[in-house]
């Protein structure tokens, strides 16, 4: 009886660097995730159901989707540690408490793009309710107009946003985009290679005519052992994009990396006819003689492009995303972008339902006391983490957090000694975002000929003399964020100054009227460069940035996915 019951005592325990704990469910995971955002949400599900491993997903919050999840009205002014009204002005200004679940992150779905793809494919559109938004926008200084993006080759014939001559340009240029084979715009699936110490062997030209970029033209040594392949590019060194820079400039940033180097490839489409690889974006707009404000609408509101420095990367890349955006059109002939009804919040819980049902366990407030690491492999061993006020632990191999659990000021970061977080150097701020959530009472003018209560307005970085774009994204009771007659903008962009909320100003005034409004500026944390967290098993996702679709978020899922199985994630392929 004794021994039964050591035995059931060990089996019950966890022991991590010499502690022993009770066990968290089961105990023991193949990986265990850190917070409930969609990046890490969709990680769950795709390592549950693509390697079958078992997976432990908490979150130390009350709710879903972590710096991303949809609150009521009453925990969006505690969120903003802003005062409640009382019950009679909350009905007179705000058509009562209920019937709000607004977004603390303003992100929309392309309708055809790889994310819903996905859902649809894994059935998670069971859990969720997707509608299209009404219509998309692009704003013009001269005159200060908004017009509508056009989404076909017809409408741009009727656009207000360019010249008679122009119409008929763009409309050439649109069919093109429209009737393009996609083999020659294939966006492949780029792959991160940590060369070390000595030669990196590879012979390398310019991937353009213009002299940028650089291909690999022949490999030997660590190329060739890594499996580098002749006639792929270099995207990234060290987490620095490289593609649209100077051939030489590029080779200096390359050879002055220090060791070991971080180098991301991407594959080529095959070139065919007027090649879209070796010729820049800037040259496909003077193919098609696209005026300067043609080619900066067509660029940043349907290429989705938040700044200019695709103009010098490969034309093939902004074929691909114009081809995305019409693809996502033709979906529903109305705009491209949908978005699920009470909020982006519910798309976590949807991703959650369908990692349970792979065996997957979730739990919310749970408090993270300790990132465990071996002493002796200097890797992940567990989490000892407090829930319900009693301390537990899992063991793990591998971990997965978002860049909160990672802060300096996190109790999974700090030491025991009181000195440096455990885990400083980990993580690094490469810009911040500043968002502004509005609250109106009517629906956003959007020109006499236009009616959209859901809709997204970009502000393009020219149109307004900055270096990034400003987004606007207004919804409405139709998508459930917001009680009948009451409307939820959130305005938002990079910050260049050091005066945030100015910036999102010429935004601002074209909303209106403004009920109530919450600001905040936040840091986008990515992985610092040369940690692809293969090192300690401890993977790091990046924060949310300002541009106003899923694609990104995507990118960083399969980025992730790479470094922890080593192996190509892509959402477009079927099931098997």
């Amino acid at each position: 009886m004794a021994e039964k019951a050591a035995e059931k005592t060990a089996e019950d325990t966890v022991t991590l660097n010499g502690k022993t704990y009770p066990i968290f469910a089961d105990g023991k995971y193949d990986v265990v995730i850190l917070g409930t955002g969609l990046t890490n949400a969709l990680l769950a599900v795709v390592l549950s159901l693509k390697k079958g491993w078992s997976v432990l997903h908490v979150d130390q919050n009350t709710y879903y989707g972590g710096e991303g999840a949809s609150l009521q009205l009453t925990e969006l002014f505690k969120h903003f540690k802003k005062d409640l009204p009382d019950d009679k002005t909350l009905k007179s200004k705000f058509g009562g408490a209920r019937g709000y679940n607004v977004d603390l992150i303003p992100k929309l779905i392309m309708a055809d793009g790889q994310l819903i793809n996905f859902l649809v494919e894994k059935n998670v559109h069971k859990y969720l309710e997707f509608q299209v938004l009404d219509a998309s926008f692009v704003y013009q200084k001269e005159g200060g107009k908004i017009g509508k993006v056009p989404s076909s080759p017809s409408e741009a014939l009727s656009s207000s946003l360019v010249t008679y001559m122009q119409k008929i340009r763009l409309r050439s240029f649109l069919k093109e985009v429209h009737g393009l084979d996609e083999t020659k715009i294939k966006i492949n699936v780029p792959y991160t290679i940590d060369f070390a110490e000595g030669k990196i062997g590879m012979k390398l030209k310019p991937l353009m005519k213009n002299k940028k970029g650089m291909c690999v033209q022949g490999v030997n040594g660590q190329a060739a052992s890594k499996k580098v392949n002749p006639g792929d590019f270099i995207t990234h060194v060290e987490g620095q994009c490289v593609v649209g820079l100077d051939h030489n400039e590029a080779l200096k940033i390359l050879t002055g990396a220090k060791r070991p180097v971080s180098i991301t490839f991407m594959k080529p489409p095959p070139a065919g006819g007027w090649n879209l690889v070796e010729n820049s974006t800037a040259d496909l707009y003077k193919y098609w003689s696209l005026s300067e404000q043609t080619q900066d609408f067509v660029s940043h509101a349907m290429g989705l492009y938040g700044d200019d420095e695709h103009m010098a990367q490969p034309a093939y890349m902004t074929m691909a995303a114009l081809r995305l955006y019409a693809k996502s059109v033709m979906r529903y002939q109305k705009s491209p972008f949908l978005f699920p009804k009470y909020g982006l919040g519910e798309m976590p819980q949807g991703f959650s339902r369908l990692c349970a049902l792979q065996g997957g366990v979730q739990s919310l407030r749970v408090g993270i006391e300790e990132i465990a690491i071996d002493a002796a492999t200097n890797k992940v061993a567990g989490l000892v983490l407090k829930y319900e006020d009693k301390v537990h632990a899992v063991s793990t191999t591998r971990m997965i957090t978002s860049p909160e659990y990672l802060s300096d000021s996190a109790p999974s970061n700090a030491t025991a000694a009181g000195g440096a977080p455990k885990f400083a150097g980990k993580m690094r701020r490469a810009s911040q975002v500043v968002r502004s959530i509005c609250i109106l009472d009517h629906p956003m003018a959007c020109g006499s000929s236009h009616k959209a209560e859901t809709l997204q307005v970009i502000l393009p970085q020219k149109q307004t003399g900055r270096k990034n774009d400003i987004y606007i994204a207004c919804m409405s009771e139709k998508f459930k964020v917001a009680p009948k007659n009451f409307f939820i903008a959130i305005v938002s962009t990079t910050v260049e100054t050091a005066t945030p909320l100015k910036e999102v100003e010429m935004g601002i005034k074209l909303l209106g009227n403004i009920v109530a409004r919450f600001d905040k500026v936040s840091d986008v944390m990515v992985p610092v460069s040369g940690d692809d967290g293969t090192s300690d098993n401890l993977f790091a996702t990046s924060s949310f940035d300002a541009t106003s679709h899923f694609e990104s978020i995507v990118q960083d899922v399969q980025k992730v996915y790479k470094r922890i199985t080593g192996e190509s994630l892509d959402l477009s392929e079927k099931s098997k």
